[in-house]
């Protein structure tokens, strides 16, 4: 048998700049490169598997110009599927992931596995600090990594052809929606499109006065589902700012889209150094808040009926098209922890299959934030919905849009209307008081609080 090199594409979807790639080059053995499903990839919904799909099929096309060969296998089925065609696998390269279930993922495989840093700004080695002296503060994490500079890309280069079939990545061509606030295609070619696009519209020089708007495409970058499965690297896209600095100059709003790449990175190594803790309930602070685990409750917020409008748009929305705001996240997730007072765990789950960006260390870190229980310094953080409309959508826009039933209230009514006007229309009656269901719920955390002592950590703004 011949030996080869297998290449394990996870959240590395794309061909530039991919360091996992140019390792495994460096070999001299043919390179196949090889995709499984994880368990976090089985339990996607809809529109996380269509766009996870329509990015294998823009890799498979990219690597069949490198000709390397795509397979899709479960670990227990690799050994046996290249055996049949002649090959024996002498290493399997991969990038190191943050989460448990990554984790069990590579020590499961029964083959000698080298794992590169990719997926961040910095590897171990870039660091300033060894990983298990991670700053709990992210501002002193800041301070110790500015001022952040792109490194130079990574090429690779085609390798002789390999005599492997590869698997087939078909895509559907889904019906377009015309409520969705953009098309988001998957692959390395419509990322790096995307990121062209919004640099030429010049958009990023209002980026830190608009990232929290949820009506128009470029209020935001729209970069997180292309970097959520490394079809974008956050190399890639420093660099792109980089150019856009260096030709029209700096300011407020593109140092703020590095600080937000920042934000994602220090997430990234929290969930390195924390594991499991990221995923219990009481979090990295250690508060075991008496949580509610109501299935009805859930429901409605999962299907937008709650009756708060704004929470319900941005609900319909993520369902929809896979796609919320990031002022959104955070309305719904308060909403979520301070009113409802469910599991955060619940919301994360939920992110977890709906979002088209999902990724583990941003989700659940932010999903602690939301909850108390995480990177915060702030305790009981409660969203007050009557503000947020007015600040986020002062003429009801964004609710219009996503509640149809609401369309005879007009304008800014569509929130300040009575309940009683709203159920007539066939909207749902509030499933809790607002200001009493904040006040039982911070009775909660306090008592927790008193229970135990909080770890200091770091407190975290918006992604």
């Amino acid at each position: 048998m011949s030996p080869c090199v297998v290449v394990w594409f996870r959240r590395n979807l794309r061909v530039s700049d991919n360091p996992v790639l140019a390792e495994a080059l460096r070999m001299g053995l043919p390179v196949v490169a090889w995709v499984s499903e994880s368990k976090s990839d089985l339990r996607a919904g809809p529109h996380r598997k269509r766009f996870r799909q329509e990015s294998l099929h823009s890799l498979q096309k990219s690597l069949a110009a490198l000709n390397m060969p795509l397979i899709r296998e479960q670990p227990e089925g690799l050994v046996p599927r290249l055996g049949s065609s002649g090959f024996r696998v002498r290493e399997v390269i991969g990038p190191k992931e943050p989460g448990t279930e990554e984790s069990q993922e590579e020590a499961s495989l029964k083959l000698a596995l080298k794992l590169v840093d990719d997926g961040g700004l910095f590897t171990k080695g870039t660091l300033s600090f060894r990983q298990s002296q991670l700053p709990p503060l992210f501002t002193t994490f800041r301070r110790l990594v500015e001022p952040i500079r792109s490194s130079k890309p990574i090429r690779v280069a085609a390798q002789a052809p390999v005599s492997l079939i590869s698997d087939l990545f078909p895509v559907e061509t889904p019906s377009p929606n015309q409520r969705s606030i953009m098309v988001f295609s998957g692959g390395e070619e419509s990322g790096q499109a995307h990121l062209r696009q919004y640099l030429a519209s010049g958009a990023i020089r209002t980026y830190k006065a608009t990232r929290n708007g949820m009506v128009e495409a470029n209020h935001s970058s729209k970069l997180s589902p292309w970097l959520s499965l490394g079809c974008l690297s956050p190399q890639q896209i420093l660099r792109g700012i980089e150019d856009y600095e260096s030709c029209h100059g700096e300011n407020d709003s593109t140092y703020w889209l590095k600080f937000e790449l920042l934000w994602r990175e220090f997430f990234r190594w929290v969930a390195f150094q924390e594991g499991r803790t990221l995923f219990l309930p009481q979090g990295i602070q250690g508060l075991a808040v008496k949580w509610r685990r109501e299935s009805s409750l859930l429901e409605a917020w999962q299907e937008g009926r709650t009756g708060f409008p704004l929470v319900d748009a941005n609900m319909r929305e993520l369902k929809e098209t896979g796609w919320m705001s990031n002022r959104g996240r955070q309305i719904v997730a308060s909403f979520f922890t301070k009113n409802l007072g469910l599991d955060w765990r619940l919301g994360a789950m939920w992110f977890e299959e709906q979002l088209l960006d999902y990724d583990v260390a941003s989700n659940w870190g932010n999903w602690q934030y939301a909850a108390g229980v995480g990177n915060d310094a702030r305790e009981f953080r409660l969203f007050n919905l009557d503000k947020q409309a007015k600040d986020y959508d002062p003429t009801g826009t964004y609710s219009h849009k996503w509640l149809p039933e609401l369309s005879p209230l007009r304008g800014f009514r569509i929130y300040s209307s009575s309940v009683p006007e709203r159920t007539k229309l066939g909207y749902p009656e509030p499933v809790v008081d607002f200001r009493l269901s904040a006040e039982e719920n911070r009775r909660r955390y306090e008592a927790a609080t008193r229970k135990s002592k909080p770890r200091q950590v770091a407190p975290r703004r918006g992604r």
